[in-house]
């Protein structure tokens, strides 16, 4: 991690001398000099004349030029840095340098953004500036078409989320015609930056076993059963009604971790969603079969050229490096801090921590100080704004449910005896104008100190906790921060309790107020230091078992890409027969992920006889893999006989109807879970896999993120 910057003063001081040179140019011949600049072979000096040009440009164009800070931070992402830039030092126009830089090679740059709503705003807001330098900037957004997501990616700069990018890029692996790719091939990505588990005892798993009729289910070798009982488990033990999901119009809703949102067309994958459709009594709909995962960072690893920005990577710093192979470049901010970041105040219990979160908002706000409380859920939220408006506060609540409506509101949070109170992910991305637009109510709550910002719990990730706090002193203003805690919160609670996490001499007796003395907060921030280090460790494991099939899935998109291109051992192939062959071998995918998902869930039994989990996982999984090449082979050698034939036989029912319903879901990185996981721009862990799921009787192809695939190796390679 990179603290000391005086690298960088010799390329920033060229980098402001050129963009003073080009002040008395023309806008013809700014345009000009981007063509030239197209041409130059020199990569430093080629790199001091785009810069120079866009911050010329940005001035003309949007009336903002790049500070010295902004400069810093785009040369460290030109040379793939992730760089931390505080909340409010202005990411969005510091990206314009290196993505200007990269797009001038003509093969395309994606600007990964956390939701649709900040895709759009970026690339309508800078797109100006790309355009006086002769560049083109597109956006994509969820309901977009085919036809315009293909022109988006053909800009030369696409904002658009990984989410949506990934579910692209995961489709243009399973298409059934080259037609159909919207992709370009990938040439750069600057990513932009705005769990629990439970397991079988022995007599848990020996009550399991008398009740099936088995003597033992680990060594019957029913993978199924195994699979069918520890989603039960997961059903019963992990999954909370109201708090993961709802039950609404005889369905299941799942409930979004990182927006607390209820979203009706997501669903839990590999029998989990039967198992909770069990559990509340309902008529279980069609399961679903995977047929295609890719991680995050294989996705990521899949560009020539990568970079990052963010407001929060220097916890991450070690994490991001052993991913990635980035280092993180902290950068200063422009105007000393001012902001105040006091103690926790715990509590014993979370109705005392309530309580006085409320009269601490409603103290503030008599004397018209802003204030924005950030909370963990959506129940939370709703829960804290009615005790808030039955004290005689109003005041406002955002869910992360409309993310432009909500910008729009969270941007005035500021303004004076404004009290939000809103989940950590609504309105990402957007600036809070202490004031807001009146300059008179700017100077009042300037004598105020200036936005409070309140935290309702600690979280997961210290990440999520540092962005909360972000919100306040932003650009020099002064902000305070507090965070209420109890012993009854989710950190605690939903990784062991207190007598895992804090000594039990260190727990105080139930009282109503304020647990006095720095002990308690030192012992809760030791235990979130603890999830942080288990979750990391997680990751690194589901790493190894997503080493199993990714390399097995790069030989299937291969002998797929060679097929649909009828680039098969120098023969030509008939239509029906390459469709033949393409269907065949996408049944057989899905079927080996189908084994792998369910011997992956029962894998952790094998420490009851002694052996190493991922060991047995990688033997099953590579032995199925072999099946799945043989009996391919064997597909091939039946479909090519029944061609010469000419008798037809093998594909008179043609091709495979195709998909008629898609739908997205999310869940976290950890295979031994099934809860919610967080997005990919999320603080917490850069960790979202892609997925597709295809439904039989009808057949439907559904296409999610799973949070829980992580790039690797395998043992096995080889083409199929």
């Amino acid at each position: 991690m990179d603290f000391d910057l005086r690298g960088f003063d010799a390329p920033l001081a060229a980098v402001r001398a050129a963009a003073d040179g080009f002040a008395s140019r023309s806008d013809t011949e700014l345009r000009a000099a981007a063509v030239e600049a197209r041409q130059l072979l020199h990569a430093q000096e080629r790199l001091t004349l785009v810069f120079g040009l866009v911050c010329e440009a940005a001035r003309r164009t949007i009336s903002q030029r790049p500070f010295d800070q902004q400069i810093v931070a785009g040369l460290a992402m030109a040379h793939g840095g992730i760089v931390e830039m505080q909340t409010g030092e202005g990411k969005t126009l510091a990206a314009t340098l290196p993505v200007a830089l990269w797009a001038l090679d003509g093969r395309g740059v994606h600007v990964l953004t956390f939701n649709d709503y900040l895709a759009r705003r970026d690339a309508e807001w800078m797109g100006p500036i790309y355009a006086a330098l002769g560049l083109s900037a597109g956006f994509v957004q969820r309901d977009m078409r085919p036809d315009e997501r293909r022109r988006a990616y053909g800009a030369d700069i696409t904002y658009v989320t990984a989410k949506e990018s990934g579910f692209d890029h995961l489709r243009d692996l399973c298409v059934a015609s080259l037609d159909e790719v919207v992709h370009r091939p990938f040439h750069v990505a600057l990513v932009d930056e705005h769990g629990r588990n439970a397991e079988l005892t022995d007599a848990g798993l020996a009550t399991v076993e008398r009740g099936l009729g088995t003597c033992s289910l680990h060594e019957s070798g029913d993978d199924l059963r195994l699979s069918q009982a520890n989603c039960a488990l997961h059903s019963r033990a992990l999954l909370r009604r109201g708090v993961d999901y709802l039950v609404r119009d005889g369905r299941i809703e799942m409930i979004d971790e990182m927006t607390g949102r209820a979203v009706p067309d997501r669903r839990w994958p590999e029998g989990l969603q039967a198992a909770l459709d069990a559990k509340e009594g309902l008529v279980p709909g069609p399961e679903g079969q995977v047929m295609a995962s890719l991680s995050l960072q294989r996705f990521l690893r899949g560009y020539p050229t990568l970079a990052g920005m963010t407001g929060t990577a220097q916890g991450a710093a070690a994490e991001l490096h052993d991913t990635y192979g980035r280092r993180v470049v902290v950068i200063p901010t422009h105007h000393p801090s001012r902001r105040i970041d006091h103690p926790d105040v715990p509590f014993t219990h979370r109705e005392a921590k309530d309580r006085a979160v409320v009269a601490e908002v409603v103290r503030e706000h008599r004397r018209g100080r802003p204030v924005l409380v950030g909370t963990l859920t959506v129940e939370e939220s709703d829960r804290l704004a009615a005790r808030v408006r039955d004290a005689g506060v109003p005041c406002q609540v955002l869910n992360a449910a409309h993310d432009a409506a909500e910008a729009a509101i969270v941007a005035r949070a500021g303004e004076y005896g404004a009290v939000t109170i809103a989940t950590n992910m609504a309105g990402r991305g957007t600036d809070i104008r202490l004031g807001g637009p009146d300059e008179a109510d700017r100077a009042r709550v300037l004598a105020l100190g200036g936005l409070l910002v309140i935290g309702t719990n600690r979280h997961e990730s210290r990440r999520v906790d540092r962005h909360l706090r972000g919100r306040a002193g932003r650009q020099g203003d002064p902000g305070e921060t507090r965070f209420f805690v109890s012993l009854e919160d989710d950190l605690l609670v939903r990784h062991g309790g207190l007598s895992r996490l804090i000594p039990a001499r260190l727990v105080p007796v139930r009282q109503e107020q304020p647990v006095e003395g720095a002990v308690l907060r030192s012992e809760i921030a030791r235990a979130q230091r603890v999830i942080e280090g288990q979750h990391w460790d997680i990751r690194r494991l589901v790493a190894r078992y997503a080493a199993v099939v990714e390399r097995q899935f790069d030989a299937v998109v291969a002998e797929r890409q060679a097929l649909l291109g009828d680039d098969e051992d120098g023969t030509t192939l008939g239509p029906r027969e390459r469709r033949l062959r393409v269907a065949t071998l996408d049944g057989l995918w899905r079927a080996h992920l189908a084994r792998c998902a369910d011997l992956r869930d029962g894998a952790h039994l094998a420490r009851l006889g002694g052996r190493q989990p991922l060991d047995v996982y990688t033997a099953a999984a590579t032995a199925s893999f072999g099946r799945l090449q043989d009996e391919f082979e064997a597909a091939i050698a039946a479909i090519a006989e029944a061609g010469r034939r000419g008798d037809g036989e093998g594909d008179a029912a043609g091709p495979p109807a195709a998909p008629s319903t898609t739908w997205t879901y999310l869940v976290n990185d950890d295979p031994f879970r099934h809860t919610m996981g967080s997005l990919l721009t999320g603080p917490g862990g850069p960790t979202i896999a892609m997925y597709a799921a295809a439904m039989l009787g009808p057949l439907f192809l559904a296409w999610g993120v799973v949070d829980r695939w992580c790039n690797g190796r395998t043992k096995r390679t080889g083409a199929l």
